[in-house]
């Protein structure tokens, strides 16, 4: 009788051999014929637990293209780069007319030489505290004007797996794509991949911001 409930037993299922990968939905779905849903269908089949509709100005615009070049290193790197430069500059331009005086052998030549490198030290430590600034809000003035997507309604909802932003298409991210959230004087920060972002004025949640900053800093600890 055990050889016979042996012999009735199903053989056990093959292991997944190592790098074996299992198909999910979407590519059963693919391969059915049947239309994948994108991330903005997705989420916004779930409820929506922030909504909010608003216009970018230019000063926010400014406010959120100096956060992203700061929070990107690269202002950090490039002024520390200037100063070393414009040191270097200075240095470079009182070493030539000392040697100008102490060989008292064309001396006029190396005080022109040695004001032209110290006048340009003097250009590039200025740089970034006097003549950066007027020229990244001059770039910023022009991207603004030019930008078909300022100047016009935004209309954004959050849910508890994602964004959804629907002022034409709807274009979806979960969170799990969020690189971070962050705050600046007056936006609501949402960073992704590739440059991708999403700006929100505190005020278009108006007094509901503390809540929503509650929700937003909840499910990027998820």
């Amino acid at each position: 009788m055990e050889e016979n409930i042996r012999n009735t037993q199903s053989p056990p299922e093959a292991a997944p051999q190592e790098g074996e990968v299992c198909r999910d939905a979407g590519q059963d779905a693919a391969q059915q014929g049947t239309p994948v849903p994108t991330a903005a269908a997705y989420l916004q089949a779930s409820p929506v637990r922030f909504s909010a509709t608003y216009e970018i100005s230019e000063k926010q615009y400014l406010e959120f293209n100096r956060f992203i070049f700061e929070h990107s290193g690269m202002m950090s790197q490039s002024r520390l780069r200037m100063k070393y430069m414009g040191i270097a500059e200075l240095v470079a331009g009182l070493a030539v007319i000392i040697l100008g005086l102490i060989l008292q052998n064309n001396v006029a030549l190396f005080c022109f030489v040695g004001a032209a490198l110290l006048l340009g030290g003097g250009l590039t430590m200025a740089y970034y505290p006097f003549i950066f600034p007027r020229q990244f809000e001059k770039s910023i003035h022009q991207s603004f004007a030019a930008s078909g997507y300022m100047g016009r309604p935004v209309a954004v909802d959050f849910h508890d797996e994602g964004i959804v932003e629907r002022s034409g298409e709807p274009v979806g991210a979960l969170w799990e794509d969020v690189r971070g959230f962050y705050e600046t004087e007056e936006l609501a920060l949402f960073l992704m991949e590739e440059h991708q972002a999403v700006a929100a004025p505190k005020a278009a949640f108006g007094e509901s911001y503390p809540a929503f900053r509650a929700f937003c800093e909840k499910v990027m600890r998820k």
